[in-house]
């Protein structure tokens, strides 16, 4: 089985797209998707209870606004609850920007012998459409800079969300951290679930990611600087669990 664990916030704009095209794409595997939808004040609550009839589909609902760490926290718990053994875990944003085509190649990377598989856009063949050149320089400094303060073999893309996470990663996760596996509350949690699966060991790879950032339609909620500075005092404060060379 094939978990898809989305966060989402007020994603009226962009949720059904993203919906609809998991209906077209017709994946050759089994596959549930889990939305933690993360107190909404949108349309978001109905669109997921509208879905629950044409795909595999569950939802958990905040009933306030509790930040992407929390969402991807209470995801992670739905998923330890579900998932066995040769099961794969995939995150991915709930705006549609990442093609699900993308799947396949992250399927196989794990079942080859990856435990963490990023779909990266500074890999061979990645892409970042619909992002301006300011943030596009950032993004590059800010993976840059973390992976010469914190080096992941075979790893470009520190920031993306889009993953997938084996069976093994999963629980090895879970026996390490418990319910401390995410305690950042902002987006540089998608980066503290990446340092601790290094920590955790294992095989890590990449595929290529072609962002379509250009089919968002609702507006963003990170604030890159803010979250920027977030991963590097997220580094320092982790450099402590990483065992001394």
């Amino acid at each position: 089985m094939i978990y898809f664990l989305l966060p989402a916030y007020n994603e009226e704009n962009d949720l059904p797209r993203l919906l609809e095209e998991f209906i077209s794409v017709h994946f050759s595997f089994p596959y549930h998707i889990i939305i933690v939808n993360d107190g909404s004040t949108d349309k978001t609550p109905a669109i997921i209870e509208e879905y629950k009839n044409k795909l595999s589909l569950s939802a958990v609902h905040h009933d306030k606004n509790r930040g992407l760490g929390k969402a991807l926290s209470t995801g992670f718990s739905e998923i330890l609850a579900r998932i066995k053994d040769s099961d794969i875990l995939i995150t991915t944003d709930s705006d549609g920007t990442h093609p699900l085509d993308t799947v396949y190649a992250i399927i196989n990377k794990i079942k080859t012998g990856a435990d963490v598989v990023v779909a990266s856009r500074f890999v061979s063949g990645g892409q970042e459409n619909g992002v301006n050149l300011f943030r596009r320089l950032l993004s590059h400094v800010a993976s840059s800079g973390l992976g010469i303060l914190w080096p992941v073999e075979n790893i470009r893309d520190y920031s993306s969300g889009f993953r997938g996470y084996s069976y093994a990663m999963i629980t090895r996760l879970h026996a390490m951290f418990g319910e401390k596996l995410v305690e950042e509350s902002g987006f540089s949690s998608t980066l503290e679930l990446l340092l601790k699966a290094s920590l955790a060991g294992g095989k890590f790879d990449e595929v290529p990611l072609k962002l379509r950032y250009d089919n968002k339609k609702g507006a963003s909620k990170m604030k890159v600087t803010r979250t920027i500075l977030a991963y590097f005092k997220l580094i320092v404060r982790l450099k402590r669990l990483k065992p001394a060379k």
